[in-house]
């Protein structure tokens, strides 16, 4: 049910938008400098006590209310943002109801999950399904004359590392020399998996979920080159990496 909290503020059409989560918490300066980058604020639960500590008023609340204090309460609603409140008994968690929203309401080009990580086991589990879920809708927009090169991507963000999970394509990271990148294969076997441009490097490779050949790999020039064949790979890279889909 949607209560009226509303933060009318319409912003513009082509999205970056920041899921903000109730995971460790991040230091309020980085996070403040990601928010002031996004053209759309939606926050789960507790999550929005960062925005509220930085004074960044969110287009959308979503969650049961569990881990908002009432300090909180009462500032979404003098800030009349939009509350999506769930009952405590829901069949979901609040990260995944929140990602709905988002793309219900905001058509996000790029979306960043921000407060992902920390806290406890199962609701790290719970984030990643929420970052291969939003990936699968933002690339499924491209089906049509897909082209990789200008869907969007969903990212698992902090100040010293980034999480992506994404199916069969060719990838280029981009890092310093020495920067660690690590990948898994998630939910199944990843097959012709190649990497280059690293100090271990593959050629089509089949890699299964809970191999540790492909933990801890490091950058040997500025890019190292990625592809792979049919499954799903989830990426890890330290914080200073950025990474670009080729085909």
């Amino acid at each position: 049910m949607v209560s009226l909290c509303t933060n009318g503020d319409s912003r513009d059409a082509r999205r970056r938008v920041a899921l903000v989560l109730n995971g460790r918490p991040a230091d309020v300066r980085w996070i403040g400098a990601q928010l002031s980058t996004m053209s759309g604020i939606v926050v789960a639960d507790g999550g929005a006590e960062v925005l509220r500590v930085l004074g960044v008023v969110p287009d959308y609340w979503v969650g049961d209310g569990d881990s908002s204090s009432e300090e909180l309460s009462v500032w979404l609603r003098d800030h009349r943002v939009v509350c999506v409140q769930y009952d405590p008994s829901k069949a979901h968690t609040d990260g995944y109801l929140a990602l709905q929203t988002v793309l219900a309401t905001m058509e996000p080009d790029e979306l960043y999950l921000l407060q992902g990580l920390g806290g406890r086991f199962d609701h790290q589990l719970a984030t990643l399904g929420v970052l291969r879920l939003a990936n699968h809708e933002l690339l499924a927009r491209y089906q049509d004359g897909y082209d990789v090169q200008h869907a969007g991507l969903a990212t698992i963000v902090d100040q010293s590392e980034q999480i992506t999970i994404l199916p069969s394509m060719t990838m280029q990271l981009r890092g310093e020399s020495g920067c660690h990148f690590s990948l898994q294969a998630y939910g199944g076997e990843v097959t012709g998996l190649t990497i280059s441009g690293a100090e271990y490097e593959l050629q089509s490779y089949s890699l299964v979920m809970g191999e540790d050949l492909t933990i801890s790999n490091r950058f040997t020039e500025s890019v190292v080159r990625i592809d792979w064949q049919t499954g799903e790979l989830l990426l890890w890279v330290e914080g200073g990496c950025s990474w670009q889909k080729l085909s």
